[in-house]
């Protein structure tokens, strides 16, 4: 992922800035990350303690600038979040299966869908999850 001349990526336990004008390592931050990172605003979002938790990083240095816990569908349920993508009010992280928004202002869950996977957004607002199964969700964000 890139922003604002940085690279950003996840390498095994790590998330990683890379300047690209300078050809270096920017920071490395030992955050246990799980799946790419998501960049808004000067923020990276991405699923951190192995899947349990979104946090906010500052893109400049990945320093944590918050953290919240994302729900388990049930008790003893073992899947990680690992996919992040985010809207200027929202940042949504899905596991295997299920799927949750986080307001950006409160850092609180506000919905959890039971169906979890890919994701993506569309120009029309509409948040779809593919599952590795092959269903597909619509969700109309407007």
């Amino acid at each position: 992922m890139l922003g604002n001349g940085v690279a950003y990526r996840r390498d095994g336990r790590r998330l990683i800035g890379f300047d690209l004008a300078k050809r270096s390592t920017a920071w490395v931050n030992i955050a246990t990350p799980n799946g790419q990172p998501a960049l808004a605003n000067g923020v990276l979002y991405v699923a951190g303690s192995r899947g349990t938790t979104l946090e906010a990083r500052a893109a400049s240095t990945g320093a944590l600038q918050w953290s919240t816990t994302l729900p388990r569908q049930s008790v003893g349920y073992s899947s990680e979040f690992r996919n992040v993508i985010v809207t200027d009010k929202l940042a949504f992280a899905a596991s295997s299966d299920s799927t949750v928004a986080v307001d950006l202002a409160t850092h609180a869950v506000v919905w959890t869908y039971p169906l979890g996977g890919m994701l993506s957004i569309s120009n029309r607002g509409v948040l779809y999850i593919v599952t590795d199964q092959g269903q597909i969700a619509a969700i109309n964000l407007r």
